[in-house]
């Protein structure tokens, strides 16, 4: 009996320092993505991915969520450390003013990494409407009410004095029949260029992007401190043999601050160095670059800001916390 304890203590000592068995992770995370289909769920899941090919002993799936408010409700409540969140979102967040945080300033979110941008996007026919100041008093399809071509929509127009006849709040694809029909005078979207409801609505009409004004662009980055100045660039459309001045917000990857330094600098390592793999994912993918990091808005977490210093990566040092 003492030989069969001492072997059995033996046994479990040597189980301790044995190694996890192949495949097992040290920590799983669940992305919080979108709806699926959306392109925030796509990206959630290459993001996923990437974080289970490359870095180890964490494994991740995406989460199917009702979308970005939703992925960043849960991280702050702790049942979630990670998702893609947009910067109109995020800015929300830590005002605590709009209806969904329900008065609340979020304060758990960390940024590491700024993926892609969805450029707001003005779309005419008519030969007259070049600008997107060309259209006081005149009727705009920004899909449905509250919806970011909705809501941020109006403050560009405000900001730079556009007053509208009305808004449509038919779909996009709806918008683009009216648009073609002569019943609206242009759609707005927020997306990744190029958008495919204009590319299609270019193969029956004579359509063109409207653009801001270069003082535009400035004024309205002032004032709205989540949104960036973006170019389209030339021949993204037809009949758009120049650059086109907009303005344009991101999507962004965010984590708990309470994830280990060491884990969210592994994850963002590995981000940057298989961009690839966004760019394969979705179109939009492309956009992703380190260095859109200096796009960050809001804290961002300090161990993505140890991988940016180490590759020499300019980013907004005072946002580190």
């Amino acid at each position: 009996m003492r030989i069969f304890s001492l072997l059995k203590c033996g046994l479990f000592a040597l189980t301790l320092m044995l190694p996890a068995a192949s495949g097992a992770a040290d920590l799983n995370l669940a992305v919080g993505s979108s709806i699926v289909g959306g392109t925030i769920h796509i990206m959630g899941t290459a993001l996923a991915k990437v974080i289970s090919d490359h870095v180890p002993g964490v494994y991740a799936t995406a989460q199917n969520t009702s979308g970005p408010q939703a992925s960043l409700q849960m991280i702050e409540t702790g049942e979630m450390k990670i998702g893609i969140v947009s910067t109109p979102i995020l800015y929300d967040a830590m005002e605590g003013k709009a209806k969904w945080t329900m008065g609340r300033q979020f304060e758990q979110f960390r940024t590491i990494a700024v993926l892609y941008s969805s450029q707001f996007q003005w779309f005419a026919i008519k030969p007259e409407l070049k600008y997107v100041h060309d259209l006081n008093g005149r009727i705009l399809n920004v899909s449905a009410p509250g919806a970011t071509s909705d809501q941020v929509g109006s403050l560009i127009n405000d900001i730079i004095g556009v007053k509208l006849g009305s808004k449509n709040h038919s779909t996009t694809a709806t918008g683009c029949d009216l648009l073609r029909d002569g019943r609206i005078d242009a759609v707005c979207v927020s997306q990744g260029y190029p958008a495919p409801s204009f590319t299609d609505l270019q193969i029956t009409t004579n359509g063109r992007m409207l653009q801001l004004t270069p003082e535009e662009v400035e004024k309205v980055v002032k004032a709205v401190p989540f949104l960036s100045p973006y170019q389209i660039p030339a021949n993204t459309y037809k009949q758009q043999p120049e650059a086109l001045n907009t303005v344009a917000l991101w999507n962004v990857i965010v984590v708990s601050r309470d994830l280990p330094e060491d884990v969210v600098y592994q994850i963002t390592k590995a981000c940057v160095e298989n961009s690839g793999a966004f760019a394969a994912a979705a179109a939009v993918g492309k956009d992703f670059k380190a260095e859109n990091i200096r796009h960050a808005f809001g804290p961002i977490h300090s161990g993505a800001a140890k991988y940016y210093r180490e590759a020499g990566i300019p980013f907004p040092e005072d946002q580190v916390k």
